[in-house]
C-alpha cells in the first residue's frame, strides 16, 4: 500500500512540474499577401496586357496553440489554424472575370525562444491538411455565330453567358513558419500578446471539381438555360478554331483556360500546372494561459 500512495504521490508531482511548463494560447489576426506569384491577366485594355499577382494567403486567420518549456526560455509549439481569404483576381478582360479565394485548415511544429519574460520569437515547418482553393468565372459575350456555324450569316451572333464556380485540391505542402511577439502580462498565469508573422508556403495542385454551373445562350434574341454540356460543346468548338489572328488566338486560349474547370474531376497531376501561393505576412492578437 505504501508503495502504491508513493507512486501515486510521485505521478502527480510529475504531472504537476510539467504541467506548470505548459500553455494554450488562442489568436486571430489578418494575412497580407507575401511572396506574390503571377495568377492571371488583366486584358481589359487589349493595349496593356498586365499580370495579375496575388497570394491566397491573404485574409482572415484564427490559431489554437499548444506549447511545453522543456528549458527556462525555450519552448515547443504545436498549432492548428484557419485561413478564411479574400477573394483574389486571377483573369480579367473585356468578356470574362476571374477571381479565387482559399479556405484552408493548417498545422504548425515550432520553436519559441524567450528573449526576455515579454519578447519571443518562434520559427519552425508549417502544413496544411485540409482545405480548397475556389475559383468563380463568370463570362459575358456576344460572338459571331459563324464561329460555331460556318455557313451562318457574318452578321449573326450568338450570346453566351454563365456563371460558375470550381474547387482545386492540393497535395500535402510544406512551408516555413516563423514570428516576432510581445507579451503583456494580465496575471501570473494569463497574458496577451501581438505578433507580426511570416508565413511561406505554396499548394501543388492535385484535382478540380465544379461544383456550381449555371449558363444560358441568346440566338437571335430568344434566351435559353443550357446545361453544362451544351457549354462545354461550344467550348470544344472554340478549341478547335483554325489558327489565325490575334482574335480568334485568344479566343482558343480562353476556352482553354475553361475547359478543364468545367469538368466534374479533373487531375492537374502533371499538367505543369504552376503551385497555388499562400505566403502571408500578418499581424495577430492573442491571450495565453500558462499553467503556473
Amino acid at each position: 500500500m505504501k508503495k502504491i500512495l508513493l507512486s501515486v504521490v510521485a505521478f502527480l508531482g510529475a504531472a504537476t512540474i510539467y504541467a506548470q511548463k505548459t500553455y494554450v494560447s488562442v489568436s486571430g489576426g489578418y494575412g497580407f499577401p507575401s511572396s506574390q506569384k503571377v495568377l492571371g491577366k488583366d486584358a481589359s485594355d487589349p493595349n496593356t496586357i498586365t499580370d495579375l499577382k496575388g497570394s491566397y494567403g491573404e485574409g482572415l486567420q484564427a490559431q489554437l496553440r499548444g506549447g511545453y518549456y522543456f528549458y527556462n526560455n525555450l519552448a515547443v509549439e504545436l498549432a492548428l489554424g484557419y485561413l478564411h481569404g479574400n477573394d483574389v483576381q486571377t483573369n480579367k478582360n473585356k468578356i470574362i472575370d476571374m477571381k479565387a479565394h482559399g479556405r484552408a485548415f493548417g498545422a504548425s511544429l515550432s520553436l519559441v525562444y524567450d528573449i526576455t519574460d515579454n519578447l519571443y520569437v518562434r520559427a519552425g515547418a508549417v502544413t496544411k491538411i485540409g482545405g480548397k482553393t475556389t475559383v468563380k468565372t463568370s463570362l459575358n459575350a456576344n460572338l459571331p455565330m459563324n464561329m460555331f456555324v460556318p455557313l451562318a450569316p457574318s452578321n449573326a451572333v450568338i450570346g453566351l453567358n454563365t456563371e460558375f464556380e470550381s474547387s482545386f485540391h492540393g497535395k500535402m505542402p510544406f512551408g516555413f513558419i516563423g514570428g516576432v511577439g510581445y507579451r503583456f502580462e494580465l496575471t501570473k498565469n494569463v497574458s496577451l500578446f501581438v505578433e507580426g508573422e511570416y508565413l511561406n508556403i505554396n499548394v501543388p495542385r492535385k484535382e478540380s471539381k465544379l461544383e456550381n454551373f449555371k449558363a444560358s445562350h441568346t440566338i437571335g434574341g430568344v434566351n435559353r438555360t443550357i446545361s453544362v454540356d451544351e457549354f462545354k460543346n461550344y467550348v470544344r468548338l472554340l478549341q478547335a478554331l483554325p489558327a489565325g489572328n490575334e482574335r480568334l488566338a485568344a479566343y482558343k486560349q480562353l476556352a482553354n483556360q475553361m475547359a478543364p474547370l468545367l469538368e466534374s474531376s479533373y487531375d492537374w497531376e502533371g499538367k505543369g500546372s504552376p503551385d497555388a501561393p499562400y505566403s502571408s505576412i500578418g499581424l495577430n492578437v492573442g491571450i495565453t494561459y500558462r499553467f503556473k
